[in-house]
Formats: C-alpha cells, structure tokens, sequence
C-alpha cells in the first residue's frame, strides 16, 4: 500500500480569513455586548426602573418563584462559587487549574463594581422614596465615599457583575455549558430587582461590567497567561 506524502496547500488568503474572523469575534464580543447592556441601561434608566422599582418594591412574586430566585442568587456570590469549585475539584480533575481563572474573573468583576459604588451614590430602590419629586432616579452624586453605606451603593449591581464574570469564564472553560451559565447569570440580576435592592439600570450596568472583565481574562493577554499555568505541567 503506497501512502500519498503530497503536502495539501493551504491558501494564505483562508488562513487570513480565518484570522480575522477570529479577531472579529473577540471584538465583538469585547465591544458589542457591553455596548448593549450600556444603551439598555440608558433606556431602562430612562423609562422602566422607577415603574418597576415601585412596583416591585410594594408586591412580591408567588413563593415558589421567590425560593427559586433566593437559590439563583448564590450564582453570584462567594459562597455558591466555592460550592461550585469544590464540585469541580472533586469530579474533573483535568480542570482543577480553571479554578484560579474562575475566581479571579468573578471576583474582579464584584471588586471592579464595588469601586464603581464609591464614587457613584445611588439609592437602592428598597430605600427610595417613589411617591417624592425631588428623589429623582436616585442619584445622589459623585464620589461619596463611604458614608451613607449600602443604602446608597446600588449602582452598578456587584452581584449581577459578579455572575456574569464568572459566567463568561465557566463558558470558555466548559463551551457546552455556556447558555445555562449565562441563564443562571440572568436569573441573579432577576433577583436584585425582584427583592428591590437594585433598579433595572443597576443590573444591566453590573453586567456590563461583567462581561469586559470576563472576557479580560479569558480572550486578553491576562487570558492568554491564564491559559500557559493551565497548560503548564502541574
């Protein structure tokens, strides 16, 4: 049986194509989706979040819906992630080094927004008063710091910023499963607003702020050294 050496010629054009293809998608993903969570903010900010927040503030959802959302929560915390790498660890070995990646893009994203809460006042819905004028949307100013404390820090949402983070990295670490990751994100952002501790605007931005610093450390140069300690021999 003869077996053909022959070299199969591969394009340079094809190969460029499929670079800039690759390019474009991590742009989009970078620019794209950040970009429209930022103008639904806007509009939410604009139109839906004193409605809902006053609704939401005064009703509450069926019981069963309420334990669900209380449960989806812990997507976007601490604790459910130790939960979640405990089971990692134990049952996919191979992919015990993710496990620093995991932490640290959804820490960095709760962390990233919790600076943002510094130096931008908003009043949680749960606080606001909806019947008064002068409340406005909340906004209290620039820069206040520490005082006032949570009642006052609830924008950008850590939580929702915190879930998408860690949404985005579980999705490039385990692909098949990255629509569920991204619906439990979801469900998170639900919850901020269903227990009134976050407008609708709040979410979204906390989930802009996700999603770039997701997608830092899974497609940037941070991903990139990421991906050498994974590959590395242990």
């Amino acid at each position: 049986m003869v077996m053909d050496s022959t070299q199969i010629a591969v394009s340079p054009s094809l190969v460029a194509a499929a670079r800039t293809r690759a390019s474009f998608d991590w742009s989009e993903s970078v620019i794209v989706v950040p970009a429209v969570l930022a103008l639904l903010a806007v509009v939410s900010f604009l139109f839906v979040d004193l409605p809902l927040g006053a609704w939401v503030k005064v009703g509450s959802f069926p019981d069963g819906i309420d334990k669900f959302l209380e449960a989806s929560e812990h997507f976007g915390t601490f604790y459910g992630h130790v939960l979640i790498f405990l089971l990692i660890f134990a049952m996919d070995p191979a992919h015990r080094r993710n496990l620093v990646r995991l932490g640290a893009a959804a820490w960095s994203a709760g962390l990233a927004t919790n600076v943002i809460k510094l130096l931008i006042a908003r009043t949680r819905p749960k606080y606001h008063d909806f019947a008064s004028l002068a409340s406005g949307h909340g906004f209290l100013g620039f820069a206040p710091g520490l005082p006032g404390g949570s009642r006052i820090q609830g924008f950008p949402s850590a939580h929702t910023a915190t879930a998408v983070g860690f949404a985005v990295a579980l999705a490039h670490v385990y692909p098949r499963g990255r629509r569920v990751f991204y619906l439990l994100a979801g469900l998170v952002g639900l919850q901020r607003i269903a227990t009134s501790s976050h407008f609708a605007s709040d979410v979204l931005a906390g989930a802009a702020v996700g999603w770039l610093v997701g997608v830092a450390f899974t497609s940037s140069r941070v991903g990139r050294r990421f991906d050498s300690f994974e590959t590395s021999a242990p």
